[in-house]
């Protein structure tokens, strides 16, 4: 095998933009509930609670310090799965799929897929909250499928994907009826 023919890396503002949409929409919905909460429940229990406790806290304060425990909690999130979208990429070589991916900061490692090991490759479309992506399938691994997101130009990333494999079955098949034909000579010698 020589060197890989592509790499191929996810579309980093494609990422941020997702995972910020994402990002808002969690922070929205905890601030709703809270406010919520505190319309329907009353939150004033909590806060005798703590005043039992000997400590007394305002609601403001309460909120404020929730709010922002949460909004830093999702940050962190958000910075630990962009900078691991950002080190994800795809090597395609002549006969296979190398993958880096990662999950938060932690390296998942290499994963090879054989073009043997590749049944369908499927566009799936963007929706509000998922990104368009390429699903591999695949057979005869641990893994059923795996799926490149955030791809620019996934249907010419996936044409360019389908034709490596034509091609590279294309050779096996030619290889193959070489192979045969010489043995077909060499018996009859």
């Amino acid at each position: 095998m020589g060197p890989p023919l592509e790499e191929i890396r996810p579309n980093l503002k494609k990422a941020f933009s997702h995972y910020f949409l994402r990002f808002m929409v969690i922070i929205s919905g905890v601030i709703v509930a809270v406010i919520y909460l505190h319309l329907t429940v009353n939150l004033k229990i909590i806060l005798d609670t703590f005043s039992y406790l000997g400590l007394n806290i305002s609601l403001f304060s309460f909120l404020f310090f929730f709010i922002t425990i949460v909004v830093l909690l999702g940050i962190i999130l958000f910075i630990s799965i962009y900078i691991a979208t950002s080190k994800n990429k795809y090597l395609l070589c002549e006969d296979k799929i190398i993958c880096y991916q990662n999950l938060f900061v932690i390296e998942l490692g290499e994963k090879i897929i054989p073009f043997n090991n590749i049944s369908r490759i499927l566009i799936e479309k963007k929706s509000i909250l998922n990104p368009e992506k390429i699903i591999i399938e695949l057979t005869g691994m641990k893994k059923n499928k795996i799926e490149l997101k955030f791809i620019e130009n996934p249907v010419e990333v996936a044409n360019k994907i389908n034709n490596l494999i034509r091609n590279y079955r294309a050779k096996c098949y030619a290889e193959y009826y070489q192979q045969q034909r010489i043995d077909n000579i060499l018996r009859k010698v």
